[in-house]
Order: structure tokens, then sequence, then C-alpha cells
């Protein structure tokens, strides 16, 4: 279990960059206290900037979140619960690094060696750490339909958010299988995410942020997102989802035909007199 979080500000809203990451990453600390990140993509500067340390949150926001500046508009922050891969070796933190794309997971993927073999032996991947993550991120880097092989390919659970060094005014957030995603967004149009609902609320509450909307994410639903808006939606089921979704439908249909019988025809109570 890991924490992932972060916005995506309208340009017209003031908001600090850097308090709302604090407010998101105490929320998110109880879900991992082995290493703590985040990634900004800074419009002054053109460049997508990375900070992470083998340390938990409260200590991360204490030395380190500084480096985050106030004014900028697409964060995605982590909190990791180490399962696979030490935390002293930093490629194995998040945010997941792999050329200009960083990105952060919640979960656990059990295929990661098959995938990354493939992203090698395609594309001359060299893997970077020992986390399962990676696995992720290297689909979102090199596949032509990455939505399509989280689906179809990745084995485990996986929530994910990832920012493109080559449009990177754009945040990325999918709920693949298993780990929960909750988005938000303010009146004002900026959009919020983190693991959970309840962590979400809390979050925003503490920024000082009132809320438009709120959901969690149902698996396999994926928004591309600019300037706080959410300009893509995609509900990605994979064709075995979908038919096992329909079979359910249908056998439940079937159920439905005989959950009842036509009492017309029988003496209520018969039964009784029979055994008396």
């Amino acid at each position: 279990m890991c924490g992932i979080a972060g916005f995506c500000i309208n340009k017209e809203e003031h908001i600090d960059a850097r308090n709302l990451a604090k407010c998101l990453l105490k929320g998110i600390e109880a879900r991992g206290k082995d290493a703590t990140g985040a990634a900004w993509y800074n419009g002054k500067t053109q460049i997508v900037n990375y900070i992470k340390a083998p340390k938990r949150a409260q200590d991360f926001c204490r030395n380190e979140l500084w480096q985050l500046p106030s004014g900028v508009k697409n964060v995605i922050l982590h909190t990791r619960w180490a399962t696979q891969g030490t935390p002293k070796n930093e490629h194995n933190n998040h945010p997941i690094v792999i050329g200009n794309l960083v990105g952060v997971h919640n979960g656990h993927i059990s295929n990661d060696k098959e995938v990354l073999t493939a992203a090698r032996d395609m594309f001359g991947h060299k893997r970077i750490g020992e986390v399962d993550s990676e696995a992720a991120f290297a689909i979102a880097k090199y596949s032509e339909n990455p939505l399509h092989d989280f689906a179809n390919t990745l084995n485990g659970r996986a929530a994910l958010a990832w920012i493109d060094g080559d449009k990177p005014r754009e945040l990325n957030v999918t709920r693949v299988t298993g780990s929960p995603l909750a988005v938000a967004q303010t009146p004002k149009g900026s959009f919020v995410f983190a693991s959970t609902q309840s962590i979400l609320e809390k979050a925003m509450k503490d920024a000082g942020l009132a809320i438009e909307w709120i959901a969690e994410l149902d698996e396999y639903e994926y928004m591309k997102v600019r300037n706080g808006a959410v300009m893509e939606y995609t509900d990605y089921k994979p064709e075995w989802v979908k038919d096992l979704e329909l079979a359910k439908k249908q056998e439940m249909a079937d159920l439905a035909k005989y959950d009842s019988f036509d009492r017309t025809d029988v003496e209520f109570g018969a039964w009784l007199k029979s055994v008396m």
C-alpha cells in the first residue's frame, strides 16, 4: 500500500502549491512512511523537476518540500510503503523517472519482470531500479496505446498518475485495478486527486479549498487534465471484463425470473396443514 496525490491548478485560481502539496502529503502519509516524493512542471523554466527521499512525509515536508515553488500548477506526490526494492536506492522511490516521464503508483504489479524484459527487447529500456512500479511507467513511456496495455498486460493492482515531459502541462490519472483513486474539482476549476475520498476531502479542507464535485474512479477509468479541466475521459475496460459483466447481468436476469412464484395455485399454509 502506498499513497498518491496531486493536482492541476486552473491558471485563474491562485492556490499555494506548496501548501496544498503539504496538506495532501500529510493525508497520504499513513499509507506509506518509507519514502516520500514530488514532481512538478515549472512553467517559468519549462522543466519537469522532482525530489524524493527515504523519509516519512512530515520530515520530507520540513526538509525537502521548500524546493517546490508555490506558484507551480501541475504536481504529483507519493508516499511509499516499500514492498519490493530498498528505499535506500532512490530509483526504487517515487516519482519513477523514465526519460522525461515522471510517475507515481499505488498498488503492486506481479509481472514487472516480464513487462520490463519486453521493454528492453523492443525499446532498449534498461531497468533502473528493483521496484515493480517501473513496469507501469515503461508502458506509459513506450506504448502507442498505454491504456490498452495497462488493462491487458499488467497483472496486479494499480492506480497511477504521471506527467509526460513532452506535454508537461497535462496531468494523467487512472485507476487500473484494485487500488483506489479519488478525484475532485474546486468551484474555480482546479483538479485535485488522492488515494481515497476521505483523504482528499480532509486535505482540501485543510488547504482552504471548496469542493465543486468529488468522485471515486471506477476500475479502468482514465482522465487527462489540463489547466484544471478534464480534457479527456476514457473507460477502457478490456473485452474480457466486459464479457464477465455481461454474463453477470444475464445471470441476475435469469435468477429474477425464478425469484417469485404464482401463489394463486397454492392454498397458503397448505403445507403446514399436511404435516399436522
